[in-house]
């Protein structure tokens, strides 16, 4: 099957900004979960905090790590949003271009298929414009069956890709996610 360099960039960019993506939402995802079991946590703490130290004191301490919990967060999404944003313009850049070049193959396409309409009409018989396009059409059967069988094996192979890189973030996001923890722990 023929692949234009145009179309492996495109899907190239396409495959980036959809990582890219998913990195963002998986984020988000661990952010939430993290903010729901710490607010939880720091219910418990406060709860329990009344019985052992001063509340004013605790409260104080509270509100000045959510703080700062808060502004890490709100700073990690605006580089996330950044990125987001630039890989956006930059598929979008791919996508005019690939466009551009589809409609430029387009047009030449159309003006050969004329040119050799017009050849087969005055040099070959019916006859043989029948057994050329009997024939064209096999090889087109033939072609399109090929490309389902690639597609089928990209699309494998981009699920392989997918699920290692989503194990690769889940681990990392746990990685993370424990350092809060011992850094929260170590701060008390």
């Amino acid at each position: 099957m023929y692949q234009s360099q145009d179309s492996v960039l495109l899907k190239d960019a396409a495959n980036l900004l959809y990582d890219k993506m998913q990195i963002v939402g998986f984020n988000i995802i661990k952010l939430n979960k993290f903010m729901d079991k710490t607010g939880h946590q720091l219910y418990h703490l406060q709860d329990q905090a009344k019985k052992h130290i001063d509340v004013d004191k605790f409260n104080a301490s509270n509100n000045d790590m959510e703080n700062r919990i808060k502004e890490f967060v709100e700073a990690q999404l605006r580089v996330l949003k950044d990125d987001l944003h630039e890989h956006k313009e930059e598929l979008a850049k791919q996508v005019k271009y690939f466009n551009d070049r589809n409609t430029e193959t387009q047009r030449d396409t159309i003006w050969k298929i004329k040119d050799v309409e017009k050849l087969l009409n005055s040099r070959i018989s019916e006859q043989k414009v029948n057994t050329l396009l009997t024939r064209l059409s096999k090889e087109l059967t033939s072609d399109m069956t090929m490309a389902d069988d690639q597609l089928a094996e990209k699309i494998k192979a981009i699920e392989q890709q997918f699920k290692t890189k989503t194990d690769n973030f889940q681990s990392l996001s746990n990685l993370r996610i424990d350092q809060l923890r011992v850094d929260i722990h170590n701060y008390k």
